[in-house]
C-alpha cells in the first residue's frame, strides 16, 4: 500500500528541510493556497495522480482536529504516517530570527496551539529529538562508514587521493610518482547546502576547521615500491554536536 506522510509541527520545526530529502512526490501546502486557504481538494487530486508513489505532505498541522479534517478532505486509502516535529518553542523562535527575510512566524510560534496526535487509525512517529531529524536527513545524502580507528564510530568520508609514491624493479631501477590534488568533500557539501541553506559561510568554515580529520594509509610491494593515500572524514556525532552548539539545527 502506498504511503502518505503528513509532516506535523509548528513553523520552523524542520518540516520543509526534512521534506526536501524525501523521495517520491513532495507537496508543500503553501503552494496550494487559494483565497487565503489551502485547497485540499487540489492536493487530493495531485495525490490521486501519483497513485503507487510515496507522497510527503508538508503543511501546517498542529492539532488533532486539524489533522482529522485534512485526512477527511484528502479521502485517501493510503497508509498514513504522521511525522511529528516536536521542538521547543524557544528553539523555534531562534530559528525564526534567522529567516526573517522570508517572513517572520514569531506570533504563530508563540500563540499557535500544539498537541501530539492521538488518532488511532494513523501511524505516529515522534521526531522530537533534533538528532532523529539530523540522522534521517544525513542518510539521504551521505553514505556512513566505520571510523578507521573505531568500528563503532560512524563517519562521513570523502574521496581518497594519492599522496605520491615510489617504484622499483628487479634491475635496480627506481623512481617516484606524483601526488594528486585533494578532492572536495562533495558528500558533506551537498548535505549541508541542501538541508541547511541558511547556514552562513563563516559557520561552514568553522565546521570544517574544527571537525575535518585526515586518515593516511599506504602499502608497499615486492619490488620495493610504495604508495600512500589519504582521505578526509568527519565523525557523525561530532558534526551533530557542533551544529547544535552553533544553533544551525
Amino acid at each position: 500500500m502506498p504511503l502518505l506522510q503528513v509532516l506535523y509541527g509548528l513553523p520552523c520545526s524542520g518540516k520543509t528541510s526534512f521534506a526536501k530529502t524525501q523521495s517520491g512526490l513532495v507537496i508543500h501546502g503553501d503552494e496550494f493556497i487559494r483565497d487565503g486557504k489551502i485547497d485540499h481538494s487540489a492536493i487530493a487530486e495531485m495525490i490521486r495522480l501519483y497513485e503507487g508513489y510515496k507522497v510527503t505532505l508538508d503543511t501546517l498541522v498542529t492539532t488533532n482536529k486539524t489533522l482529522e479534517e485534512i485526512l477527511r478532505l484528502l479521502d485517501t486509502d493510503r497508509k498514513i504516517r504522521v511525522l511529528v516535529f516536536d521542538v521547543d518553542r524557544e528553539v523555534l523562535l531562534k530559528r525564526n530570527s534567522l529567516r526573517a527575510e522570508r517572513g517572520s512566524c514569531e506570533a504563530s510560534i508563540r500563540n499557535m496551539p500544539f498537541e501530539l496526535p492521538n488518532l488511532w487509525e494513523v501511524e505516529v512517529v515522534i521526531m522530537s529529538d533534533n538528532h532523529d531529524v539530523f540522522l534521517s536527513n544525513l542518510k539521504n545524502f551521505c553514505s556512513l562508514s566505520d571510523s578507521p580507528h573505531n568500528p563503532d564510530v560512524k563517519i562521513i568520508r570523502g574521496d581518497s587521493w594519492c599522496l605520491g609514491g615510489t617504484w622499483g624493479d628487479c634491475w635496480g631501477g627506481s623512481g617516484t610518482t606524483p601526488s594528486e590534488p585533494r578532492p572536495s568533500f562533495d558528500q558533506l557539501d551537498t548535505f549541508l547546502t541542501s538541508v541547511y541553506p541558511n547556514m552562513s559561510y563563516l559557520q561552514y568554515k568553522a565546521l570544517f576547521n574544527n571537525l575535518i580529520e585526515t586518515h593516511t594509509y599506504g602499502y608497499g610491494d615486492y619490488y620495493g615500491g610504495y604508495v600512500e593515500y589519504s582521505y578526509e572524514y568527519v565523525r557523525v556525532e561530532d558534526l551533530y554536536r557542533k551544529m547544535a552548539e552553533m544553533e544551525i539545527l
